[in-house]
């Protein structure tokens, strides 16, 4: 008897967990016009009018309303989500601290990033334009190739992350992506973006 209740007991979550299913993941749509498609999407522009339709569907979600990304201090600083990366990145360049900026990117490309930040002029106005959009929000997060696209509310910007290792890096790796160049013009060029 004890054997029967014993193996009921195992046998009963079994069946639960079979019988339960999970919700389909969530996709994003983005529509574009080929016209607004930088060269780098070209593959999507093949064999179709200028003003012809391009979709690019992606896992993901959107968010209503937007998620707040709040400044933090360096000692604050966590990159264990997309979300608080983007905050993190966010405050180091409002501090304008180099090295907290740099600590947010991939290693390989902060050697490019630290040239960017020796050009005085760019530092300022990418500083400035952090601090007057302080309050950006996100709008939702897609999965493309191996990274984590945040699209910006009200920006039109889209911030590309790696997990690695459990920290959420920024990178450009996909800038020259076609795929990339799609959500980019969807979001930013007044395309269509939509959950289904």
């Amino acid at each position: 008897m004890k054997n029967k209740t014993m193996g009921f007991s195992v046998l009963l979550p079994l069946l639960l967990l079979f019988s339960f299913r999970l919700p389909a993941a969530a996709e994003v749509v983005f529509q574009a016009k080929v016209s607004t498609l930088s060269q780098v999407a070209s593959s999507y522009s093949e064999g179709k009018e200028s003003e012809g339709p391009v979709e690019l569907v992606l896992p993901g979600k959107l968010f209503d309303p937007p998620r707040a990304a709040p400044l933090r201090k360096k000692s604050e600083a966590d990159l264990s989500t997309v979300e608080e990366a983007f905050a993190t990145e966010k405050s180091a360049i409002i501090a304008d601290d180099e090295d907290w900026i740099l600590s947010n990117w991939v290693a390989e490309e902060r050697e490019t990033i630290q040239r960017f930040l020796a050009n005085g002029e760019l530092r300022k106005k990418n500083r400035d334009f952090m601090e007057q959009n302080k309050d950006m929000k996100i709008s939702g997060v897609v999965e493309l190739k191996g990274h984590t696209l945040v699209l910006i509310a009200g920006q039109g910007m889209v911030f590309t992350y790696k997990n690695v290792k459990g920290r959420w890096l920024r990178s450009n790796a996909l800038f020259a992506d076609d795929g990339f160049g799609v959500v980019f013009s969807a979001w930013r060029l007044s395309g269509k973006v939509f959950e289904r």
